[in-house]
């Protein structure tokens, strides 16, 4: 009986730990590229993920990006140089869930693939179609566009990616991640960066 009350002790504070470790939360600070990489840029994550079983998670997310680019146009008068390039810049708010994979799993690693819907409001300055026209007549070139979509959309698409999660003392993580996604206005994001914790 001695033994018992320690023992029992002893594993429900296992069972404790245990359990605190199927949560966490992070947030990802991201490098990240609108489109083919012409447009780059920044964007953030906060993400709280719980796991069902010893190999699936599922999370939820809460993300912004913004990217930026420029036609650079340069005019030179009278040994003077003036900067009128044309700029763009495209920023997003954007909702996700996601069913991830741990194909490894421990006390310290954690290696996870991850895929989920995504939904996605986006705002842009960007063109579909820009040209610089050189007149004559007129001492300097100009732009011309066309725009063939809305400025402000809401768009549905998936999101894939792949991160490792190194676990520091008090359950604090540190470690990696990177993703790729698509939607319904084929906007490609991909991003990669820092991601930072706290397991519970």
């Amino acid at each position: 009986m001695k033994y018992f009350i320690p023992l029992f002790l002893l594993l429900h504070l296992g069972l404790l730990a245990t359990a605190q470790n199927k949560k966490q939360l992070s947030l990802d600070l991201d490098r990240s590229f609108h489109g083919t990489g012409d447009m780059q840029g920044a964007g953030f994550a906060v993400e709280y993920g719980s796991y069902l079983g010893r190999r699936i998670e599922l999370t939820a997310g809460l993300g912004a990006n913004l990217h930026h680019a420029e036609e650079k146009l340069l005019l030179t008068q009278w040994g003077q140089t003036t900067d009128a390039s044309y700029r763009m810049v495209t920023g997003g708010l954007q909702l996700h869930a996601q069913a991830n994979l741990a194909p490894l799993r421990t006390r310290v690693h954690e290696l996870k693939l991850g895929l989920g819907p995504v939904l996605r409001y986006q705002s842009s300055s960007m063109p579909n179609v820009y040209g610089i026209t050189r007149d004559p007549n007129y001492p300097e070139p100009f732009f011309t566009f066309r725009n063939n979509e809305a400025q402000n959309l809401v768009t549905l698409g998936y999101l894939c990616s792949v991160s490792y999660s190194f676990t520091l003392p008090r359950q604090f993580l540190i470690g990696a991640k990177a993703s790729f996604q698509n939607d319904t206005n084929s906007d490609v994001i991909t991003q990669y960066g820092l991601r930072i914790g706290k397991r519970f």
